[in-house]
């Protein structure tokens, strides 16, 4: 859902007000071997910057520079311990809970009982993305350590992440549909065969289809286009961000129809959970089907959506509602980080008893005795 507002993308030494005064810093090179790590050296040389020169009667003004000094110095300091800490929570985030998903993820694509539904087939997709996802916040992550984007990977792995956000929202409306789809059947009388057919007939998953392949072909584009002279997108390695670059004639377009897109799908996926929501309740109420099934249906679109609001609203209303502040920008990456490495594989485990006997234990460690037919395994599918 990340869009086009590209004032959250600032640089941590600009993102806050520092006030400047007319002093020069001649002696950050003599200081920062003493008073910072060798990592926090860029952030003293960048004191040069900020501040300039005041020579009174030939002399120094050393009242001045020793204000400098204290009001900036400590500053920068904490900036770059900041951007030094986020950047090891990008890289080992990713590495630690993404075995856990990639472990889901091969069950799903192994068993016959899995792959075989349509809604584990759009959730596989869905995976392999997000796994996508958190990789290219892992190297954006190294490249924040080493403090350079060096031979441009951490920008070529932001390229790549831009096109894999907008095919996770695609896929994510694809699979709202399919759950609507499942739920809605029950409701929807026989004497609208037409609706029936369509929904639920041969048509429909040829439907579905059509979508996971257009899903694929804007993703890849939307990548393949930033790695062209008509737009770009770089990554900001001092402020954990990436950021569009205007000086390419199309990177604005190139933006603009990204953000659209994230906002429709999104709203489209949002409505559905709400009718999803409705269809469960009038059925509880009705007593139709099995409460205990639908409703991890709610909890499920509940928990993913408050997370995915949360982030982009925080991206896009943040700058324009709170002062520029460098905690922004950290607080949208590790959200998505979040949202994309450690919640889904989370949520599968909690809420699937079955699949998480399949991860959790080996085969001959402990015995699990489960019974998966396919009619077990279209229960499953709707509490996913």
């Amino acid at each position: 859902m990340r869009g086009s507002n590209s004032r959250t993308h600032t640089n941590f030494v600009n993102a806050i007000y520092v006030p400047k005064t007319p002093v020069t810093v001649a002696t950050s090179a003599f200081a920062a071997p003493i008073l910072v790590p060798l990592r926090l050296q860029s952030a003293v040389a960048a004191m040069d910057q900020t501040v300039e020169c005041s020579v009174i009667d030939g002399r120094t003004n050393m009242s001045k520079l020793v204000s400098s000094l204290s009001n900036n110095f400590v500053f920068l300091v904490m900036v770059a311990t900041v951007n030094y800490i986020c950047g090891v929570a990008y890289f080992l985030l990713p590495c630690v809970f993404l075995p856990c998903y990639l472990r889901i993820l091969y069950i799903f694509v192994s068993k016959t009982s899995y792959r075989s539904l349509q809604c584990y087939q759009i959730m596989i997709q869905i995976g392999i993305v997000q796994c996508v996802i958190a990789t290219s916040y892992a190297i954006g992550g190294i490249c924040s350590i080493m403090d350079a984007d060096v031979a441009e990977i951490g920008s070529y792995a932001m390229r790549v992440l831009a096109g894999c956000l907008r095919a996770e929202t695609g896929f994510s409306f694809i699979l709202a549909f399919d759950r609507l789809r499942v739920v809605m059947k029950s409701n929807i009388s026989d004497n609208v065969p037409k609706v029936k057919y369509f929904l639920w007939g041969k048509k429909a998953k040829l439907l579905f289809k059509v979508f996971m392949v257009m899903v694929w072909a804007y993703g890849i584009t939307h990548s393949t286009l930033l790695f062209t002279p008509l737009a770009r997108l770089n990554y900001m390695y001092d402020a954990l961000s990436d950021k569009y670059d205007y000086s390419m004639p199309h990177s604005f377009l190139v933006q603009e129809i990204g953000a659209v897109y994230s906002w429709v799908l999104s709203c489209v996926t949002f409505l559905m959970y709400v009718a999803i929501a409705m269809s469960v309740m009038w059925q509880q109420r009705s007593n139709i089907g099995s409460s205990s099934s639908q409703s991890w249906i709610i909890v499920q679109a509940g928990i993913r959506f408050a997370c995915d609001l949360t982030i982009a609203l925080t991206f896009h209303l943040g700058p324009i509602i709170l002062p520029p502040m460098m905690w922004l920008n950290i607080f949208v990456g590790l959200g998505y980080i979040f949202n994309n490495t450690i919640l889904p594989p989370t949520l599968f485990i909690v809420l699937n008893k079955t699949l998480r006997k399949e991860v959790l234990y080996k085969t001959g460690a402990v015995q699990v005795h489960t019974s998966v037919t396919r009619n077990n395994m279209e229960r499953l599918a709707r509490n996913w």
